[in-house]
């Protein structure tokens, strides 16, 4: 969770430091790519959890 921040940080300050097209669509990407891992990870932890609880049965 920490890293997909990191990485969404990372690329906002480059797009603030490069303001040229390639800056803007680094961010863009970066954007797009943290909210589809943030929607994802909550399912995926989910999921987890199910087959750990089967798994101890």
């Amino acid at each position: 969770m920490n890293t997909a921040k990191n990485i969404g940080l990372f690329l906002l300050g480059l797009g603030i430091l490069r303001t040229d097209t390639l800056g803007l669509v680094s961010v863009y990407l970066g954007s797009i790519l943290l909210i589809v891992y943030l929607l994802l990870s909550p399912a995926y932890w989910q999921l987890e959890e199910q087959q750990e609880q089967k798994d101890s049965k």
